[in-house]
């Protein structure tokens, strides 16, 4: 619904955080141009840290998941959960707990 009502945005998350969420029209290409498919399983990125690290969410038995994954190296053992809601993701990139 976020990314719906922003289609996308940029900028600094607190103090030690930064985020790009792609508009969502791009989405598509974005996610092809990773080869998000071939990598991450159910996984669609939705932006990134503007380096090397791509956040997305993706379901798991059911339930949304918000995740972390490096851009290099991208791989369902580098996954990391970020929260289960848009405002955990948001908190996690903020206190700087995601990979990049």
């Amino acid at each position: 619904a976020f990314l719906r009502a922003t289609n996308g945005l940029e900028g600094f998350v607190g103090q030690a955080g930064y985020l790009m969420l792609w508009a969502v029209c791009d989405l598509p290409s974005h996610n092809g141009g990773y080869g998000v498919s071939e990598f991450l399983t159910g996984v669609t990125l939705i932006g990134t840290d503007g380096g090397d690290t791509g956040y997305g969410f993706r379901f798991t038995e059911g339930r949304l998941e918000y995740v972390s994954t490096p851009l290099v190296g991208m791989e369902d053992a580098a996954l990391k959960a970020m929260g289960s809601s848009f405002e955990e993701l948001a908190s996690q990139i903020r206190d700087g707990k995601s990979h990049g």
